[in-house]
């Protein structure tokens, strides 16, 4: 058994792309659910999308926010309101096995197989979503994690949204806004695929094959802290605070 060695706020050796292969307790075995976890240094996102689940769209879920990591003990602190009892964001005793991570559950008793798809890199950014803007004006604060590692990425947006701090509602009227912020979206993809930024596999099932570029803008740097995004569908200018630049990451163009 590996112990996991801590760099810096996060532990290095864990940076990169992975896949489970295995979740295992006492009544369930699953090795079909197709479970992708994204890990920067600071941030990480990770997508589930269980295959025996008859409503497909309604059980795809996962969760983004920071790794807390003390010895071998790591705590995905999701920072999305997903259900209490998913285990895309818990507690676990994660040690290695040759080139596979291994989890045990704290809080309930399982064991998970993690296989590595993409090694660490230093061409690596992770950005923390601040507030939004309507087309209408309104700044509202929400929550989304942007990592990039190489030439793979995660998009996430929370679903929930409330009036950023003196801000006022300027009108009643259901829009199409309104609409789209009862959408949680965690998408994962590639950088060049058969379109350019590439969205593979989503919460949203409608955005698989989308280029990111044409849903939701990439973001650019004002400063080197703060980047901004124009998305497109529905339109809204994003503030983003750069968490994590890694030494290699030459820019998303």
């Amino acid at each position: 058994m590996n112990r996991i060695a801590i760099a810096g706020s996060g532990p290095e050796n864990l940076i990169g792309l992975w896949r489970r292969r295995l979740f295992e307790t006492e009544t369930v075995c699953d090795t079909d659910s197709e479970v992708w976890w994204l890990q920067t240094e600071e941030l990480y996102a990770a997508l589930h999308l269980p295959t025996a689940a008859p409503d497909r769209r309604a059980r795809r879920q996962g969760n983004a926010g920071a790794l807390k990591v003390s010895d071998d003990l790591l705590t995905w602190q999701g920072w999305f309101d997903n259900p209490k009892d998913a285990d895309i964001a818990d507690i676990r005793r994660m040690h290695f096995d040759g080139q596979n991570l291994v989890g045990q559950g704290v809080r309930a008793p399982l064991r998970e197989i993690w296989e590595r798809v993409a090694a660490p890199s230093d061409d690596r950014l992770a950005l923390a979503l601040r507030d939004e803007c309507t087309v209408a004006g309104d700044w509202r604060a929400r929550r989304g994690v942007f990592v990039v590692l190489g030439d793979y990425f995660m998009f996430a947006l929370d679903r929930s949204l409330c009036l950023a701090s003196g801000a006022r509602m300027r009108s009643t009227r259901p829009s199409t806004f309104a609409v789209f912020r009862l959408e949680h979206e965690i998408s994962f993809g590639v950088r060049r695929g058969q379109v350019s930024w590439e969205i593979r596999r989503s919460t949203l099932p409608y955005r698989e094959g989308q280029s990111l570029i044409a849903v939701h803008g990439l973001p650019e740097p004002v400063t080197r802290c703060e980047w901004h995004q124009r998305a497109q569908i529905p339109a809204a200018l994003r503030r983003w605070q750069a968490v994590e630049i890694g030494t290699r990451f030459t820019g998303l163009v």
